[in-house]
């Protein structure tokens, strides 16, 4: 499957190391992460391809 607004985006079910196949996201083949659910990847694909064109992110800071 293909991120629609970019196709250099995969989502594919994959053996990567789990108990069971998980959503494998990549940009031009390259891996960027893996999940449980298409939905969570496709999420992760999306917000990669957002911060590609230049949005704004939101982090986490630590308090330590």
């Amino acid at each position: 499957m293909n991120l629609r607004s970019d196709n250099r985006y995969t989502v594919t079910l994959e053996h990567c190391g789990h108990s069971t196949p998980m959503h494998v996201v990549r940009f031009c083949g390259d891996w960027i992460s893996c999940h449980k659910t298409k939905g969570a990847a496709l999420l992760v694909a999306a917000g990669h391809a957002a911060q590609r064109r230049g949005a704004l992110t939101v982090t986490e800071e630590s308090n330590q």
